[in-house]
């Protein structure tokens, strides 16, 4: 029987954390899917992991994907719409690719709804490129409302809320 599981990542998790975002950031560049352009930095990451901002989806103990939940908006949202508060910012969603495939991701998305609604929390919001439309689909089809799609030269954004 498998046992799932969401919690946040401890100081032992880093490295393999980090190893799945930047697994993530190089399939999805090799399928034309832009989220992030090149790897987050061990150094970034590292301060959201050691501010406690870093979550895992574990399967029988091991981390098979890894988010981060921030409590503020990217700042090229800001100029362009007000947010609601209380909320959680969540991004860097990335799924182990060896476990990939089997709704691991829609789990993530689910423990973290979860963990939140525990925490009193009401509301998510996020933004993903839209690439051909894997990404906004993935979002929509976890029930995520698209409140709006922001165009710059070189990509496109589309910005999803969830009320919990």
């Amino acid at each position: 029987m498998q046992s799932v599981a969401f919690a946040q990542l401890r100081s032992e998790h880093f490295g393999r954390a980090h190893e799945i975002v930047v697994a993530a950031t190089h399939w999805l560049n090799a399928r034309g899917v832009r989220q992030w352009d090149t790897p987050i930095p061990p150094e970034t990451y590292r301060e959201r992991h050691d501010a406690g901002l870093n979550y895992g989806l574990f399967d029988n103990g091991d981390l098979v994907a890894v988010m981060t939940l921030k409590e503020e908006v990217p700042a090229y949202w800001q100029p362009v719409r007000e947010f609601r508060t209380p909320f959680r910012w969540l991004s860097t969603l990335a799924i182990d690719r060896a476990h990939a495939g089997g709704g691991l991701g829609r789990k993530a998305l689910l423990g973290a709804e979860d963990h939140l609604r525990n925490a009193g929390i009401p509301l998510i919001y996020l933004d993903c490129v839209d690439r051909g439309g894997a990404l906004p689909r993935f979002y929509s089809g976890a029930g995520f409302t698209m409140l709006e799609r922001r165009e710059w030269p070189d990509w496109t954004m589309c910005l999803f809320s969830k009320d919990l």
